[in-house]
């Protein structure tokens, strides 16, 4: 069964750097072994198209 998560695009102030935050579709809950941090935008949606490619994944991404 695949998982259904919401994802996000963030600029952290606080570290200086761009956070994917990653989301379970049913309860809500963030699943913070998913979320990663860049230095770049690009890099984010490199993450995120990684994800869209999983298998294991339903991806609804929202920038």
């Amino acid at each position: 069964m695949k998982r259904e998560l919401n994802v996000s695009i963030k600029f952290s102030n606080a570290e200086e750097d761009w956070v994917v935050n990653v989301w379970d579709s049913g309860s809500g809950f963030r699943i913070p072994e998913l979320e990663e941090y860049y230095l770049d935008k690009e890099s984010c949606y490199g993450y995120v198209n990684s994800l869209k490619n999983n298998p294991k994944y339903i991806v609804s991404f929202n920038e």
